[in-house]
């Protein structure tokens, strides 16, 4: 019967798991310290949490280390007969702001009676305080899993900036593999196009992080593989409708703006793009409008193409949440704000009057090219891929 019990392994214990080869160069240490979270499901591993990196690693290869987990668990318990009393338990407060770290050690000093421990903590003076702390960290755990698990994408919550040390990435495959996923983008997956966007700005001189974006990329299409485009009937949707959207000065290195545009027909997306933009934009209206002009440009382009095949496009639904850049568009007045912006980019207004551009206002939790400009939310990813039809066959 011991022998059924051998992989178990005390909650929070101290590990170190083995990076693999391909993972690291010949410098770096061939594992990492972790903390034991505890078994996934229907996978023969073990989970850990990655203080450093703050994400879960699924992992057999480990070593534990349960002697200095009790020595800790030691050195942290107070004494016996305070952790017993209901009364002065509630003197054992967490940190203001609580880590993952801090839940692990918190939750040995009082596992000798946990049903105590939770009654105490509901209904003690300060239940409010202990509350809100609890719910401060599920969110900031949900929010670290949305970012590390890959459910548009990787760079979730993560910004780039170039690194002037690059040490041993000169055997890495970056450009290979960056030309690859470019491919995969432009064909078929739209969902790809802010992330790609991001990791191609450092082709000429990739650092490490550069390179895990990279394989996250990677990973996340290896979860979702069943997914692309799905194609309505024309007579739903006949005609070309486009989304436009922007990010005020995302880029770290030289605070330029992001400008994302799609296009759909059939209910699917037929044209889509996620650039920085060539200048540095002095307010959230002008890079807002830039991006407008750039996505009218292509709605031009889309609209003699429609032609050719027999489709009466009229004027292009353009959809923008941002009602200043539409009024902007509509007015044909220069203000001291605005009259520094190029003229080319003025060319939407042209557009707007003649009708070739309807220029709408779409509410911000419906605008489906939220997701080419700025990390979003695991939840509103989905909600983008929805609107565009891209689902799993």
């Amino acid at each position: 019967m011991m022998l059924l019990f051998d992989h178990l392994q005390i909650f929070g214990c101290p590990a170190y798991v083995h990076v693999p080869a391909d993972e690291r160069s010949k410098l770096d240490a061939k594992s990492e310290e972790s903390i034991f979270l505890g078994y996934k499901t229907g996978v023969k591993g073990f989970k850990f949490w990655d203080p450093i990196a703050k994400k879960i690693v699924i992992s057999r290869d480990v070593v534990f280390d349960e002697q200095l987990m009790l020595q800790q668990k030691k050195d942290m318990t107070v004494d016996y007969s305070i952790a017993r009393d209901r009364v002065r338990r509630t003197n054992i407060k967490p940190p203001n702001k609580l880590s993952f770290e801090d839940l692990v050690s918190f939750a040995l000093i009082v596992s000798s009676d946990v049903s105590v421990t939770f009654h105490d903590v509901v209904t003690s003076q300060e239940n409010n305080k202990w509350m809100a702390a609890m719910v401060e960290e599920m969110e900031s755990l949900n929010h670290n899993r949305t970012e590390t698990q890959g459910n548009f994408g990787y760079l979730n919550g993560v910004m780039l900036r170039q690194y002037k040390e690059a040490e041993g990435m000169e055997k890495v495959s970056y450009s290979n593999d960056i030309g690859c996923l470019m491919y995969a983008m432009v064909c078929t997956r739209p969902d790809l196009a802010h992330d790609v966007s991001q990791v191609c700005k450092y082709m000429s001189k990739p650092d490490k992080q550069h390179w895990e974006a990279v394989k996250w990329i990677f990973r996340y299409l290896k979860g979702t593989v069943g997914h692309g485009i799905v194609f309505g009937s024309q007579r739903d949707n006949p005609l070309v409708v486009g989304y436009v959207d922007s990010d005020y000065a995302s880029d770290l290195d030289n605070r330029r703006s992001t400008t994302g545009y799609v296009f759909t027909l059939g209910g699917g997306p037929i044209c889509w793009k996620s650039t920085v933009q060539s200048v540095v934009a002095l307010s959230t209206t002008e890079v807002e409008y830039m991006a407008a002009a750039e996505a009218a440009k292509e709605a031009l382009w889309l609209t003699s193409l429609v032609k050719e095949l027999g489709v009466q496009q009229g004027g292009v639904h353009l959809l923008c949440d941002n009602q200043s850049t539409i009024h902007l568009a509509k007015n044909q007045v220069y203000r001291a704000r605005t009259k520094h912006i190029d003229v080319r980019f003025h060319k939407i207004r042209e557009l707007v009057a003649s009708g070739e551009i309807l220029f709408q206002k779409v509410h911000t939790d419906e605008n489906a090219v939220d997701m080419f400009t700025k990390p979003v939310t695991t939840d509103k990813f989905m909600h983008c891929l929805d609107l565009l039809s891209v689902l799993s066959s």
